[in-house]
């Protein structure tokens, strides 16, 4: 499995685009038999993280499982397919919807 980590990016709560919530750092990827474990280091003030993985080939991000805790500093990403490259970020959120700035 090819995996590949994007950099961070700032996101927003919807409505309040002038309030960021912060990258998160750190991001890394590990691999496994159909699944990629995720782990990163995220700004204390985020309310929830939401994992996002995409084939290299589709311009389609999907979220993995819901938002999760603000405590939360891993994943595991199942039901990939071998030999597909991914790309995988994670979004930070405020208490609102997770939006991307840019």
């Amino acid at each position: 499995m090819i995996v590949s980590v994007l950099a961070p990016q700032a996101f927003a709560r919807a409505g309040f685009s002038g309030e960021l919530t912060g990258p998160i750092t750190d991001l890394a990827a590990t691999p496994g038999n159909a699944q990629v474990a995720l782990t990163w280091s995220g700004p204390g003030f985020a309310t929830s993280f939401q994992p996002q993985y995409k084939a290299q080939s589709s311009g389609t991000w999907l979220n993995f499982g819901s938002s999760l805790a603000p405590t939360a500093r891993s994943a595991t990403v199942t039901s990939l397919t071998n030999g597909t490259p991914y790309d995988f970020q994670v979004l930070t959120g405020g208490s609102g919807d997770l939006v991307a700035l840019g």
